[in-house]
């Protein structure tokens, strides 16, 4: 069995995550590369299906975006984060929006994030609000 563009796209609904948000590439990507890694050609053939207009530019800017802030590197995604249970959704959609432009993950206990003007805290009430709208 394998892990399809049905099942990305019905757990990003389950995070309230649509297709018409500038969020649902980046999220596609990020989940899609949970199963099939991080290379951002293996998951353009993989979204061709999901009718994403431009998907290879937008996947190869995605990747470029999740590498240059530590949540790929040419191997492994650091996707440990997503597993708390308590702040893994938290998690995994703050690095959605870092692959959609809006935030930047840096270094310290734990990952941070921040957007220009705003403090990470900020950044993770506004993703919250977002999407549980």
């Amino acid at each position: 069995m394998s892990f399809t563009i049905d099942d990305a796209h019905r757990g990003l609904q389950e995070l309230g995550i649509e297709e018409s948000q500038p969020e649902y590439v980046p999220g596609m990507v990020l989940l899609g590369s949970l199963f099939y890694g991080p290379n951002g050609d293996r998951l353009s053939r993989w979204m061709k299906g999901c009718g994403v207009k431009g998907c290879r530019m937008r996947v190869r800017e995605i990747s470029r975006r999740y590498r240059e802030n530590g949540i790929w590197d040419k191997r492994r995604i650091d996707s440990e984060p997503y597993l708390d249970e308590e702040t893994g959704i938290m998690a995994f959609i703050l690095d959605v929006l870092v692959g959609s432009g809006q935030a930047e993950r840096g270094e310290g206990d734990g990952p941070l994030y921040s957007k220009t003007g705003q403090s990470m805290t900020e950044v993770a009430v506004e993703a919250l609000q977002e999407v549980m709208v």
